[in-house]
Formats: structure tokens, C-alpha cells, sequence
């Protein structure tokens, strides 16, 4: 019997976007480019990174997965990376604690 398949996901935050941003105005390149993380994870182990810095006694549940859910959300950024020079810039480990940090700021200015 094998594993059950997992949700997975890639992240990315503005910041790697605004970065890179001036390398986009080449007005000879034309077509759509992925722009993301390459990196997959589950949301398991996005969950588990999160209540490890935020803290809190959430209880992590499995479920099914719906039989449509993509398997793969990975994007392919060689486009981006050889016609952009776009980089990722933020890992994951960089940005969830700043994004954690931000929402906790926000909770407790009564927003």
C-alpha cells in the first residue's frame, strides 16, 4: 500500500517580484512567463513551519485530496530566469517568519 498523495505548493512574496521588476521592460519580448517559487512543499510541512514560529496548540488534520487537485504546482521559471534574469529572492525561510510578524502586528492593532 502506498502513501496517500499530498497537497503541495509553491510560495512567493512580492518582494522577489518587485526586485526584478525593472528587468521586465524589454518591450522585444512578448508571451506569458511563470514567475514563482521552484521550490515544492507540502502544506503539511508549510503548516508545521508555521505553528513552529507562531505558536498556538492548532491540531494539523489529514484529508482526501480531490480527485481534480493538481499534482504538481511547481512552476517552470527557465523563461523567466534566461529572458528576465528573474530570481526567486525571498526563500520560504525568509518570508514566513515576516509574513507571521505581519499578521501579528495587524491582529493587535485591532485591524
Amino acid at each position: 500500500m502506498g502513501t496517500a498523495p499530498k497537497l503541495v505548493l509553491s510560495a512567493t512574496w512580492t518582494t522577489s517580484s518587485r526586485a526584478s521588476s525593472a528587468s521586465w521592460a524589454r518591450p522585444e519580448f512578448i508571451g506569458p512567463v511563470n514567475l514563482g517559487n521552484p521550490v515544492e512543499f507540502t502544506i503539511r510541512q508549510l503548516a508545521e513551519q508555521v505553528l513552529a514560529l507562531a505558536g498556538g496548540g492548532s491540531k494539523l488534520i489529514d484529508q482526501t485530496l480531490p480527485e481534480d487537485d493538481p499534482k504538481q504546482r511547481q512552476p517552470d521559471i527557465t523563461l523567466a530566469q534566461s529572458e528576465l534574469g528573474w530570481e526567486l529572492v525571498v526563500p520560504l525561510s525568509d518570508g514566513l517568519p515576516k509574513t507571521i510578524e505581519y499578521f501579528k502586528a495587524l491582529s493587535s492593532s485591532g485591524r
